[in-house]
């Protein structure tokens, strides 16, 4: 298991990523994101399973954190990105799967 943290696109900047057409630059997540969650996960696949609502969320018991940090959305979504401590990367979820950015 790996240890990967997540991040969810603030929705001021969601015009911008919602297409895939652009994707954002580490050095602006604190801010264009919010940190969400750190925990462990096999791959980057089952972080995106479990930040979907359903899993980490069940019965809503995660909204207050997400209205606290300005987002409207508890499922993982395109513009959303996952650091994976291990390898120092960041991937940001696209229309198509995952694309690393820098």
């Amino acid at each position: 298991m790996k240890t990967y943290n997540v991040f969810y696109l603030h929705p001021d900047y969601a015009e911008s990523y919602r297409f895939g057409t652009a994707f954002p630059v580490v050095g602006n997540l604190h801010k264009s994101h919010r940190h969400v969650r750190q925990f462990e996960a096999t791959d980057l696949e089952d972080v995106f399973m479990q930040m979907q609502g359903e899993v980490w969320s069940p019965c809503g018991e995660q909204r207050g954190k997400i209205q606290r940090l300005g987002l409207h959305h508890t499922s993982m979504s395109v513009g959303d990105v996952i650091y994976d401590q291990e390898a120092d990367k960041h991937f940001v979820v696209a229309p198509i799967g995952m694309k690393e950015i820098k």
